[in-house]
């Protein structure tokens, strides 16, 4: 690059847009080319204090130099023999793969499979979490769903066999504009701060998106790294935005690698080395269905689920609602047997079960009251509509021993 003139000028300015303290001016000087060696070795660049093509692509666009081949990938499809023998070939040393996969039709690879992890670990490659489900847009980002996904992560995190420690990357996988960043992406990763410290802490928080919502979470305390989608490079947040400082994976470009049963498509990342995944992991948890609940976790489950309730705005009381929180989780425990039977015998979670016969109890209301009385009136001819929304009451002027969850009109 020449030493002096107008292209000199411009790459001043890129260098200052970048945030790195330099003056503007047309000469290559000794400070300008110390501090562009401070930007190169920043993002993990040959550190040669020049102007040189891969620098001018690094201070210009988002994604770089799109050539610059890193050392770590993501991807959504399953790490065989034949394609860890690829990507070991192409240089890379760690995988991004997804712990969960809301389109197991369209993308039917995208969540880690069962012996992925071994076959990682067994070629000496590792691994990082990502965690995503649909969430393309502001309002799919609240604090209850942050709460839900860091519950939803680190319950796949454990089954998939990820030790203590590791960092789950959660995605906002949109163009999020800095008012949606403060109205929905910062109370989403309050609610994942806030879930993870239900499940004990087992996993570190990191944020995958553009390089605004990266920066910004990180500054709210939020997260601990960054992966940074970098190859959007036509979303507003990749805009005049520096890379983060926590930066751990810059993703760049697509590409493919290997060849016949090795071919895979990835997404090239380059790698800080602020997170290098897990090199070996956990046996996965086993496929032999639910196990009858252990009534020495009844407190704890107890106090988890009310606290959640009342995060959300029900208390653990009878003042709007027909049955408490109380009355309903004991319903809930006292036919365990039969809903883990008939779970196991169907091959399903029991959870599927006792999640929405607890949620469909504890929304049961004066209204639901008088409507079931009516639907028992009109089909039996017997019994009578509840008086007033009689607590406690139901349909017909039973009531019965223990709570029984009610039938609910649609909502």
């Amino acid at each position: 690059m020449q030493s002096t003139g107008t292209w000199v000028l411009l790459f001043s300015a890129a260098v200052i847009l970048n945030q790195r303290n330099v003056s503007f001016g047309g000469t290559f000087n000794g400070a300008l080319s110390t501090e562009v060696r401070a930007f190169q070795d920043f993002c993990e660049l040959p550190i040669t204090g020049n102007g040189d093509f891969s620098t001018w692509a690094s201070l210009l666009v988002s994604y770089g130099d799109q050539d610059h081949r890193g050392t770590a990938c993501d991807g959504v499809t399953k790490i065989t023999q034949a394609r860890a023998d690829a990507l070991k070939a192409a240089g890379y040393k760690c995988i991004g793969r997804y712990l969960t996969n809301p389109d197991p039709i369209g993308l039917p690879e995208k969540a880690i499979r069962p012996g992925e992890l071994a076959t990682i670990a067994a070629n000496g490659l590792r691994c990082f979490p990502i965690y995503q489900t649909y969430g393309r847009a502001a309002s799919g980002f609240t604090r209850t769903r942050g709460r839900d996904a860091a519950l939803a992560a680190a319950n796949a995190a454990k089954n998939h066999g990820f030790k203590e420690g590791a960092r789950i990357f959660f995605a906002v996988d949109f163009d999020a504009y800095d008012f949606e960043i403060t109205d929905n992406v910062i109370p989403y990763f309050q609610g994942v701060k806030e879930g993870l410290a239900m499940f004990g802490n087992p996993y570190a928080v990191g944020v995958y998106g553009p390089r605004n919502v990266c920066i910004r979470v990180g500054q709210a305390g939020l997260s601990t790294a960054s992966f940074v989608s970098d190859m959007s490079s036509g979303f507003s947040g990749n805009y005049r935005y520096p890379l983060p400082p926590d930066w751990a994976y810059d993703q760049v470009v697509t590409i493919n690698v290997g060849s016949g049963a090795g071919a895979i498509n990835i997404d090239n990342n380059i790698a800080s080395e602020r997170d290098i995944g897990q090199g070996s992991f956990n046996a996965p948890a086993t496929e032999k269905g639910d196990v009858n609940f252990a009534m020495q976790y009844w407190q704890g489950l107890h106090d988890d689920i009310s606290s959640y309730m009342v995060s959300i705005g029900y208390p653990n009381s009878s003042a709007t609602r027909i049955f408490t929180h109380t009355q309903c989780l004991e319903t809930i425990i006292a036919n365990d047997a039969l809903v883990t039977s008939l779970a196991r015998q169907h091959h399903m979670r029991k959870a599927l079960i006792q999640t929405s016969a607890y949620w469909e109890m504890r929304h049961y209301d004066a209204v639901d009251l008088a409507v079931d009385a009516g639907v028992t009136l009109y089909h039996t001819g017997t019994g009578r509509p509840a008086e007033g929304g009689a607590r406690g009451r139901v349909p017909g002027g039973l009531r019965p021993a223990a709570p029984a969850v009610p039938h609910r009109r649609g909502r």
